[in-house]
Formats: C-alpha cells, structure tokens, sequence
C-alpha cells in the first residue's frame, strides 16, 4: 500500500487540516514580525547638523530664511545634484570673520541634529543620536541581536527535542 493510498482512506486535505495549518502559521508570522522589528527601530533617517541656537529648527526647511540660515551654517553638498546637506560637520566662524566667509570659517562636528521625521517620528537610533562617529553602534546592536537569535535557535532547538 502506497502513501497516497493511505491518504485517500484517511481523508485528503480537508477542513480540519486546512484549520490546523493556519493554527501552526500563527506562531511563524509573530516571528517574522519580531525579526523585522530590528529593521524598522534601529532606521537612521535623513538628518543634518542642527543650527546652533535656532531652537525650533527642523529637517524641512521652514522659509528663505532658514535655507540662508542652513547655507552659512552647514557645508553643502559635494556634488550639486544632491540635496543633502553635511550629516556630521558645520561651519564655526570666529569673532573676526564674517558670518558666510567659508574660507575662514572652522570645521567642526556636529553635536546635534535635525532629523526628516516624514516617514519615522522616532526611532531608537534619532533617540540617543546614533549618527556620524556612533553611526556603528546601529550595526552592532543588529549584529548582537541576530547572534542571540543564532544561539537561542541551537540551544532552543537542541532543548526541545529533550
């Protein structure tokens, strides 16, 4: 006697298998959720320098008088057909030079930042500012998070069949 000749004695796929199936998916999809989560907490959206003193500033550019505000402050992009401003350094000018001069003006790096909150509000990464020379921390903590699944799935797996 074959398998599928069990099969048709027993009952083929019917209500009670098709139940069963979606009863054990149910368990596979809230994985598949928790693994995807990492991606969508851990995002870095776009960002830029904050202007220092302007306490409302934000990503989108409020008026012609934020954008003058952002050309004296930020270093523009490299190349021209690019809209991103620099993430992590902004311009500092001395007393004695005047305010747009980027010639004199010092390079320094950012200690905060506007983040483009159109697709993200927040995010674990705009939380503590993993931006710039943090920036690795976001693939570290996606890299300890994947090895613990790594481990939990041997020593789980090797557990459950004890």
């Amino acid at each position: 006697m074959k398998f599928d000749d069990i099969l048709v004695k027993l009952g083929e796929f019917g209500f009670y298998q098709k139940r069963l199936y979606l009863l054990l998916c149910l368990p596979a999809i809230s994985v598949g959720s928790f693994m995807m989560s990492l991606v969508l907490t851990m995002e870095t959206p776009k960002h830029r320098c904050k202007i220092p003193g302007l306490y409302n500033d934000s990503y989108q550019i409020q008026g012609a008088w934020h954008q003058d505000l952002i050309n004296m402050t930020i270093p523009p992009p490299e190349h021209a057909d690019l809209d991103d401003y620099s993430k992590c350094n902004i311009y500092v000018y001395p007393s004695n030079v005047t305010v747009g001069d980027h010639s004199r003006a010092v390079l320094t790096p950012c200690t905060e930042w506007v983040y483009d909150r159109s697709v993200f509000k927040t995010t674990f990464t705009t939380k503590i500012n993993l931006v710039c020379d943090d920036s690795f921390w976001t693939s570290f903590a996606k890299m300890i998070f994947y090895l613990g699944v790594l481990v939990g799935d041997f020593l789980f797996g090797v557990l459950s069949d004890v």
